[in-house]
């Protein structure tokens, strides 16, 4: 259970979204946001959870899931966007139904950890860890271990700082010619090599392991090159894998760009991420005490109405039939869409989590720290 808010204007708001907003926003603002009165009223704010349409219906399509077939795609039934959809929902690990249909991706994470899947990189390990650490599990020793690993790697690319990533023209001579014109990446910054990129699922997972103190410099450090604006005017993919093998290019794809309140409105796949990714970064020191988080959080505030809570407009918290999570296309939280108050809710819950993150960040370590990784 978070501790107590700081703000008592915080704490009120906090209260009117139990009083107005349905299970998910009562459920989150009593457990995220305040101390939950008792065990009895937190047991039934749980019960109302997952009775919800919504949450069943999403543990419906995550149970589909079983035997880990669909781990990624824009089909809202995929391993990332339901696990993601149910992480706004607000379920967690030790959530019985939760943990139940998260069963075989932590058994298969275990297998892939066993087979050097993580070590080499594979895309989808890193997605799968991502996702469930973020989840919290990180009870999980699979979980935990490919986390390290990623970690590991990852701190190395933040180290050198690099953000020259691309074969040179003449590198890319010999190419077929479909591939002119097309950015790709140099061997050690792909998936298995020697300072890989990092992914989104990479930051997701990293959230779970913010408090460790023996390991929060090193995040902070991959957080800090996230955040250096060389590394922000990538393009958002990285660019392009060329296959040796197959002589053909594959988009490399899943990278962490933090879109800024300036580039918003013209751009609606701009504005589907703004709200999704300041959240994120909301829980790393490094990046709360940013130019770009100052600015961002400025932004929110030009939608406070008069009472004190906040309507965004509806591409901040978009719900799609169909769409990547990790784009912002299931960022609703369960209210009727059609009542006048659902987007008021919905973004006043959004802002005191991104502040009550925020202010917790400010006070964890930055390092330095030792960083150990476990023998297998």
């Amino acid at each position: 259970m978070a501790d107590h808010m700081s703000s008592t204007a915080d704490k009120a708001l906090a209260e009117w979204l139990i009083e107005h907003g349905g299970p998910v926003v009562r459920y989150r603002a009593a457990t995220e946001l305040l101390d939950a009165a008792g065990e009895t009223y937190s047991a039934r704010l749980a019960r109302d959870l997952l009775e919800s349409p919504v949450v069943r219906r999403w543990l419906d399509l995550l149970e589909r899931r079983r035997g880990v077939g669909g781990l990624h795609s824009s089909r809202p039934d995929a391993f990332e966007n339901a696990m993601g959809k149910l992480f706004e929902l607000g379920l967690r690990a030790g959530i019985t139904p939760l943990d139940r249909a998260t069963e075989p991706f932590r058994r298969w994470l275990a297998e892939k950890l066993r087979a050097g899947a993580v070590q080499s990189g594979d895309f989808y390990a890193r997605l799968v860890a991502g996702t469930l650490a973020r989840g919290g599990y990180l009870c999980d020793d699979a979980v935990l271990m490919a986390m390290k690993e990623t970690l590991e790697h990852l701190s190395r690319t933040a180290r050198k700082g690099w953000c020259d990533i691309w074969l040179s023209r003449r590198e890319c001579a010999g190419f077929p010619k479909s591939c002119r014109g097309k950015p790709f990446i140099k061997r050690e910054f792909q998936f298995g090599g020697k300072t890989p990129l990092p992914l989104i699922h990479d930051i997701y997972g990293f959230t779970g392991l913010a408090h460790d103190r023996v390991l929060a410099h090193k995040i902070n450090a991959v957080v800090g090159y996230i955040l250096r604006p060389e590394f922000q005017k990538l393009p958002d993919g990285y660019g392009y894998i060329f296959d040796e093998r197959k002589r053909q290019p594959w988009a490399h794809g899943w990278g962490v760009h933090l879109p800024g309140p300036e580039r918003l409105g013209p751009s609606e796949r701009e504005t589907s991420r703004f709200l999704q990714r300041l959240e994120l970064m909301a829980h790393f020191p490094q990046a709360v005490k940013s130019d770009w988080f100052a600015r961002a959080l400025r932004h929110l505030d030009r939608y406070q109405i008069e009472q004190g809570t906040y309507r965004f407009p509806s591409g901040f918290l978009k719900e799609q039939t169909s769409g990547y999570y990790v784009g912002g296309a299931y960022m609703g939280l369960g209210e009727n869409r059609r009542s006048r108050r659902a987007i008021e809710i919905e973004s006043t819950f959004r802002v005191l989590k991104i502040r009550h993150l925020a202010r917790t960040a400010r006070t964890e370590p930055t390092g330095p720290a030792v960083f150990t990784v476990r023998n297998r």
